[in-house]
Formats: C-alpha cells, structure tokens, sequence
C-alpha cells in the first residue's frame, strides 16, 4: 500500500522533467527552428534546471527510505519509490523526450512575438512584471535579502521545535487500566482483598463510571488488573493526579496506572508510571 501510495505521488512528479523540456523545445521551433536543432538547443539550455529540480525531489524523499524505527519501516518503500520513479523520469526528459521531439515535432513558421526575449516577456503581462520588479529589487538589495532568508530560516527551525512532533497522537478513548502487583508470593486471596481495596477507591471518584477487575493476572496469584472507564472522554489527564494520590496510600503496593496511549515505536503499548508505597 506504502509503495501503491508514492505511485501514486509521483504520477504528478514524473511528468515535470518531460514538460520542462518539451516546451523549451517547443519554444525554440516557434522561433524558427528545426526541430532537430530546437531539440539539441532547448534540452541544454533548460539541462541544469530541470537536474536540479529534479535532485532538490529526491534530497527531499530519499532519506525517509534511511529512518530508522517504525517510520522507517512503514516509510522505506515510499522514499526508495518516489525517488527512483523521478530519477528515471530525469533521464527520460534527457534521452527520450528530445529525440522524440526532433523526430515527431514538425518544423512551424516563426510566430511573432516569440522573436525575442522582449516580445516574450511583454506576453506575461502583470505577472512577469512584478517578479522582475522583485527580482531586481533583492539583487540590488543582496545583504538585506539574505538576512531576511537568514531571519525565517531561523524562526521555521524555532517554531519546529515549539510543534509536538509524534508518528501517532495520543487519544483518549475514555478508559485506562490499572495494573496491580503485590509482593511475589502473595496468596490469591490476599490480592483479591487487595483488590477490592483498590475497587472501593476507584468507585469513590465521582468522574468513573464503570469498574472490572482480574485477579492472578497472567496465571499469578500476585497481580491484579482493572479495567475503568470514565463518564465520558477527555476526563483522563485531569482526573489521573487525583486517582494516582487517592491510590498511594495502599499498603504494599507496586502501582501502575496505564492510559491508551500509542508510545512511540510501539503501536499499541501503554504508557505507564510506577508509584510505589
């Protein structure tokens, strides 16, 4: 499904070198040239833009294929793909699509307005304006514009560290489990006794709803787990400080109070504390 899904991405991305190319090709015929000599021309003079568009892709998604973890190995198919999928559309707009082009493309009388770089820009209207505009501007201002790169360089790298970065968020589903163990050894009958402690202390916060427990957990007569669903969700991180401090005082107790969390690395594990009293 990962290596379905970068097909899928580079559908769009594939075609970009090929479209680069063809219309500089294409451009240079409606000024009057063979189709042959637009081809050589129009390939080599757009060469280094389309290489590095295309380069600026894979730095992009070729480390994902090298990350370690679980990301790496949901995400090692989706860099390799993406990458190998565009670099081959690299040589393709380097080989196949000019010699196509030479061959296919047929010779088109010159076209007024494509005569120069003049007539050609005059064509782009308000657009073309504002970026030369622009474009003269920051090369006439050289010190100013790379301190503003500088600048919001800095503060994407500050307010990338302020966002929680996490492969899956955690949710609160509205429950969380208890997990009790006594000392090793301890009969089963004491560990209920134990048990029913702990029940009595969850029934009295007024934010649960519903109580099940399990003694000799695992086939061991020392551990016990409770199952507790609350009211309603969202009520876990508030009301966890109050269950934590109305449990400590249980003698000879081992206590961890597990919610559903998804930790990273581990899809499904519980995130626990351990209070001991």
């Amino acid at each position: 499904m990962i290596t379905l899904l970068a097909l899928s991405l580079a559908v769009g991305l594939v075609i970009d070198d090929a479209i680069v190319v063809r219309e500089n090709i294409f451009r240079h015929m409606e000024r009057g040239e063979t189709p042959k000599e637009a081809s050589s021309r129009g390939t080599n003079e757009v060469a280094q833009s389309v290489l590095a568009m295309t380069l600026t892709v894979v730095a992009v998604f070729l480390p994902v294929a090298f990350a370690t973890g679980l990301i790496g190995k949901f995400f090692r198919e989706f860099g390799i793909t993406v990458s190998v999928a565009v670099l081959i559309s690299l040589i393709e707009a380097f080989t196949l699509a000019p010699m196509l082009s030479a061959h296919l493309f047929k010779q088109r009388p010159p076209k007024a307005g494509h005569e120069g770089e003049e007539g050609m820009a005059a064509s782009l209207g308000r657009l073309d304006r504002g970026y030369r505009w622009v474009l003269a501007w920051a090369l006439g201002h050289k010190k100013v514009t790379a301190l503003t790169g500088m600048v919001v360089f800095v503060l994407i790298v500050g307010l990338a560290l302020l966002v929680e970065m996490v492969f899956l968020p955690n949710v609160d589903t509205g429950s969380f489990e208890v997990y009790l163990q006594l000392p090793a050894g301890t009969p089963l009958t004491q560990t209920d006794a134990t048990a029913r402690q702990v029940e009595a202390i969850l029934q009295a916060q007024a934010r649960c709803r519903g109580r099940v427990y399990q003694c000799g957990w695992r086939g061991t007569s020392e551990t016990a787990t409770f199952t507790v669903r609350m009211k309603q969700t969202g009520l876990l991180g508030s009301a966890e400080p109050a269950i934590r401090k109305s449990l400590a005082g249980v003698p000879g107790l081992t206590l961890s109070i597990q919610g559903p969390l998804v930790v990273a690395g581990q899809v499904g594990a519980r995130c626990s504390v351990r209070l001991s009293s």
